[in-house]
């Protein structure tokens, strides 16, 4: 469950800006930060991209996380995933959509008929999570209710896949022996509080991990081309002379910000293990990601 907050009539009368409208561009508070835009593959089901480059270690800190649809055929536009202003904003907005999206089809309903009604409004993705709310929850559902689910709804239509290669010989320069022996889980860490949130975590021993909603995948090698070849011997835990780690993982992107919006200093973390029992972490500021994923200069038009 997502856990949205609700909205009140002060957020939905203080809103401006409204669904449909592109994405305004990244701050320049976030232009020096590590996170970079990068132009989203045509031929996939990829609406933005964005690379991790540390200013300290290149060769360890590299990330690059991207925002996909889950389906090839629909895409919204950018704005319908834009999250930046917390829960309680984009709630406001899917509030107002839902009121101007039902006044249009009153408006019209003596011009088209019935079977038409449904198809006539809006992108297709929010008039069919909108139909589905109003089925599940019932005629007498409230306008906050119907906001919620569609929220979910479409929030849930995208996904956020991280790829990371790590260079275990430059992590264990900032540690003390025993070796790193690999991946434990990725997790969401506010660093104000103290408080952690684990988003997936692997199983020792195994290479991949998946439910419904959350998969991760880790390799480890000793050499580029055999993780890219897939070469027998390729395993979760890493040996003694193996030198690279392959981590990938996909995560609900709705979920993945809302829990972000609710923490003051947010980071992304790779938690490792070590071998002596115990973990090795790395902290990845968000300032600047959900900004670039957003950016409307590296995703698809809508259609």
């Amino acid at each position: 469950m997502m856990m949205l907050a609700m909205i009140g009539p002060a957020t939905l009368a203080a809103q401006g800006r409204s669904l449909g409208e592109p994405a305004p561009p990244a701050p320049r508070l976030h232009e020096k930060t590590g996170w970079h835009a990068m132009e989203a593959r045509n031929d996939s089901r990829e609406r933005g991209a964005a690379m991790y480059v540390s200013r300290h270690d290149t060769r360890r800190d590299m990330m690059r996380v991207s925002l996909e649809a889950q389906t090839n055929s629909v895409f919204l536009p950018i704005s319908w995933y834009d999250f930046r202003a917390g829960e309680a904003d984009y709630l406001a907005r899917i509030h107002r959509w839902i009121l101007d999206h039902e006044k249009a089809r009153e408006e019209h309903r003596a011009e088209l008929p019935d079977d038409m009604m449904l198809f006539s409004f809006g992108p297709r993705i929010p008039r069919g999570a909108l139909e589905m709310c109003k089925e599940g929850l019932g005629s007498g559902a409230s306008i906050e209710d119907l906001s919620y689910c569609m929220a979910e709804t479409v929030l849930g239509t995208a996904a956020l896949k991280f790829s990371v290669m790590m260079d275990v010989r430059a992590m264990e320069e900032n540690i003390t022996k025993p070796q790193i022996k690999g991946f434990k889980e990725l997790a969401l860490w506010d660093m104000a509080g103290d408080r952690r949130l684990t988003i997936h975590a692997l199983e020792r021993g195994k290479t991949c991990s998946n439910d419904e909603r959350l998969e991760l995948c880790v390799r480890c090698t000793r050499n580029f081309t055999d993780l890219v070849r897939g070469v027998k011997g390729v395993t979760a835990e890493c040996g003694e002379k193996d030198d690279l780690i392959s981590i990938t993982a996909i995560a609900p992107y709705g979920p993945f910000f809302a829990a972000a919006a609710r923490m003051k200093e947010p980071r992304l973390v790779l938690v490792f293990h070590k071998g002596d029992n115990d973990t090795y972490s790395l902290r990845y500021a968000l300032d600047g990601l959900h900004e670039n994923l957003l950016s409307e200069s590296v995703v698809h038009p809508a259609r």
